[in-house]
């Protein structure tokens, strides 16, 4: 693992369009960023939904040690905003450049078929087994897409390991697949924790 460069991975459906696989991934190229593109196999998958893998995902690696991510909260906070841009932008709201539809039990909640994208989401890998999602709702605009961006960074450059669980454990859970997982509240302009076992019906 390179310590100096921030470590991301591209994630995406062996049937997505590579046209736009390559335009998120030369955005999300850098000097400061160490960046993998891996494929995983579509087909039908027993889980919640949003636990289901979107067709296209960021991992981004949250930096180990306390003196590092110091380092990169003041140094790559424009980066890290600007690689989850890369892909908000293209696959999220009216603009986007493909949709992605998921073919859900008839039984499912209307709610959890219909509120988040299943295209795109961003993931942080923490430096524990953990691992947090963030949702994107396919209504949210430009202006509110880049807020949301900024705090995703921040949260993720500001917090220690220790301090993201304590949020995540204080208002949602981690009982399922060790993933905690966020949204975006645009009235509130802030990011919310949602507790899977409760928020989904």
């Amino acid at each position: 693992m390179n310590y100096s460069k921030l470590e991301v991975a591209i994630v995406h459906s062996d049937s997505f369009p590579e046209t736009i696989i390559k335009a998120i991934s030369d955005e999300v190229s850098d000097e400061n960023v160490s960046l993998t593109i891996q494929e995983y196999k579509n087909g039908p998958m027993a889980s919640l939904e949003w636990f289901i893998p979107t067709a296209f995902a960021l991992w981004i690696l949250k930096p180990y040690t306390e003196t590092i991510l110091s380092e990169m909260a003041k140094d790559n906070y424009q980066l890290v905003k600007k690689i989850i841009l890369a892909g908000a932008n293209k696959l999220i709201g009216k603009g986007r450049m493909v949709s992605v539809h998921v073919i859900t039990s008839t039984n499912a909640p209307q709610k959890a078929r219909n509120k988040y994208s299943i295209t795109f989401s961003v993931l942080m890998t923490l430096s524990s087994k953990y691992r947090i999602k963030f949702l994107f709702d396919d209504s949210l605009s430009k202006e509110e897409l880049e807020d949301y961006a900024g705090k995703i960074a921040e949260f993720m450059l500001s917090n220690s390991d220790d301090a993201i669980m304590e949020i995540i454990r204080a208002n949602g859970n981690i009982a399922i697949m060790n993933m905690g997982i966020c949204s975006y509240n645009s009235k509130e302009k802030e990011i919310i924790v949602l507790d899977v076992l409760k928020d989904r019906n």
